[in-house]
């Protein structure tokens, strides 16, 4: 008689290789409209980002690393972690840290509310998903698609918003179209900078175009063949999106223009790696001008000073008149802080009867809430 002796059990041995298969939850983000599947932190995960003792700069790498190993599921443009870096606004890391701590720790959570009006405190369990509103940007290609596609199935769907984006969007290819049909082979086209091409550079208007706006000329330059630049994919994606936008703002007191503009993790990285020990106060101060492309302003010959050096704009800002920064705030907000996750709610105080509203940023409270949770 043949003895089949059975097969060792790997958990006897302290050896695991159990597959956990864990909830997904999607997220689209707010300003570059990509879909990203993220999932839940292990304990091990949540237990690192507790017992974490960084400095301000390196809690945020953490946080941004975090949210990394916890996406499951990502856009084909999306290859590796700097991808991720340049194709991320702060504003789609606020709504990636909501879908990873929705997974993680579920919807409802205990806050202690305070009265703005008389001071008083309670304790009140909110569910995190009657908090959530999402104002996505219009501009970017899936908004476009989906309102294409709704607009196609409902004839009566007209957002006057939407139609502007995509009457933008097919000026700019006809722009380039008309421009790149012109072109000599040894240039091309940049869009970085909107500046007049060389009157020698015979390329064709027609004022009469896309309802009379005519064609904005763009600078060109030589082609380099031994530059290193990124994929066609994500250069045409950037060229295409928020990140690429920049709006000037004129300063009334100082007399300067600021160009505003909508960074990215890699932007906030490179800021942040200006001053990695700093403490969070100087930190505050600097991140304050992440927003700021440069500065431009005429000297006293008539000449265009830009200012683009971190540092620099950091000091300029810091001299700026108080009114100018709101001003620069407020340019921001209204072009591109504005396109975000929302988590808010209203509470009634029973103790004097004032309406008060409870706003959340994760971001800033993202380790406090993985604590107490």
């Amino acid at each position: 008689m043949t003895n089949f002796r059975k097969p060792p059990n790997p958990i006897e041995y302290g050896i695991f290789n159990i597959k956990i298969d864990y909830p997904e939850y999607t997220v689209v983000t707010p300003q570059t409209g990509l879909e990203y599947g993220v999932r839940s932190l292990s304990v091990s995960e949540v237990n690192r980002i507790k017992s974490s003792i960084t400095t301000p700069s390196s809690a945020v790498k953490l946080m941004n690393e975090a949210i990394w190993s916890a996406i499951v599921r990502k856009p084909s443009i999306v290859k590796n972690f700097d991808d991720f870096m340049r194709l991320t606004t702060d504003k789609d890391r606020e709504a990636l840290l909501y879908g990873i701590y929705l997974e993680t720790f579920g919807s409802e959570k205990d806050f202690t509310l305070t009265c703005r009006n008389c001071g008083a405190e309670r304790l009140s369990k909110i569910i995190l998903d009657n908090c959530f509103s999402i104002n996505a940007y219009p501009g970017s290609e899936s908004m476009k698609n989906q309102y294409k596609v709704a607009k196609s199935i409902e004839k009566d769907t007209l957002d006057p918003t939407m139609e502007e984006e995509i009457r933008k969007e097919s000026l700019k290819k006809l722009r380039e179209n008309l421009i790149k049909q012109n072109l000599p082979s040894n240039v091309t086209v940049d869009d970085s900078i909107n500046e007049l091409i060389p009157e020698s550079t015979d390329i064709p208007s027609d004022d009469n175009m896309m309802g009379g706006e005519p064609i904005e000329p763009v600078r060109i330059k030589p082609k380099d063949e031994s530059e290193e630049t990124e994929s066609d994919e994500v250069t045409e994606f950037i060229k295409n999106s928020i990140i690429s936008s920049e709006t000037k703002v004129s300063l009334p007191v100082s007399k300067f223009v600021a160009v505003v503009f909508q960074p990215t993790l890699k932007d906030e990285d490179e800021l942040l790696n200006k001053l990695p020990f700093g403490q969070k106060k100087q930190l505050d101060l600097l991140t304050e001008t992440v927003i700021l492309k440069r500065f431009e302003l005429t000297n006293q010959n008539s000449e265009l000073i830009k200012i683009t050096s971190r540092m620099d704009i950091y000091e300029q800002y810091q001299n700026l008149p108080y009114r100018d920064k709101n001003i620069i705030i407020d340019a921001y907000r209204d072009n591109y802080g504005q396109y975000s996750i929302s988590l808010s709610t209203t509470w009634l105080c029973t103790n004097c009867g004032f309406d008060n509203t409870m706003s959340l940023d994760l971001v800033t409270q993202f380790f406090r809430m993985v604590a107490t949770s």
